[in-house]
């Protein structure tokens, strides 16, 4: 898919700075990717989120964050395969692109910045009617325009959780 056949899709909010409150504005419904089987309320969320920042600082285990790492990893990789990934940075970028994902190893590098923080991608993926958000703490908003199961099915087979 081109990027024209692309923004025809999503519209222009993929461009935008204020992404989410566009987005929310269309037919899409927010939820969120996480490696919690909840909502966590306020004691649980200062006592068990987990920041790759944190883990720099010594609070938590390395292993235990790459373990939750992982299972995003197999997602992403889940979705590789059946379907394109496209990519864009509307922090950093200055020219807006999008940008087609060409291989597992590139989605990979882009994964990590994203997942420890260093640089919040957001992915599109046309096919499946999916728009995910880089974001901090393990957890990722997900735009749909309908509750999709093939995402549904992937989220679950990487140990992961959709939240409502």
């Amino acid at each position: 898919m081109n990027n024209k056949n692309l923004f025809d899709f999503f519209g222009d909010f993929i461009l935008e700075d204020v992404i989410e409150n566009k987005i929310n504005n269309n037919e899409f419904k927010k939820y969120c990717i996480t490696i919690y089987d909840h909502w966590l309320n306020e004691f649980e969320a200062q006592e068990f989120i987990l920041s790759y920042c944190e883990i720099l600082d010594g609070d938590y285990k390395l292993d235990e964050y790459i373990e939750y790492e992982n299972k995003y990893f197999s997602f992403f990789n889940r979705i590789f395969q059946s379907s394109e990934i496209f990519t864009f940075d509307y922090d950093y970028d200055l020219t807006k692109e999008v940008n087609l994902i060409k291989s597992k190893k590139k989605l990979g590098e882009i994964l990590q910045d994203c997942l420890r923080e260093k640089r919040f991608y957001n992915f599109v993926i046309p096919e499946l009617e999916v728009i995910i958000l880089g974001n901090y703490d393990l957890s990722l908003p997900v735009f749909m325009k309908a509750l999709n199961v093939r995402i549904q099915e992937m989220i679950k087979e990487a140990g992961l959780y959709l939240l409502k």
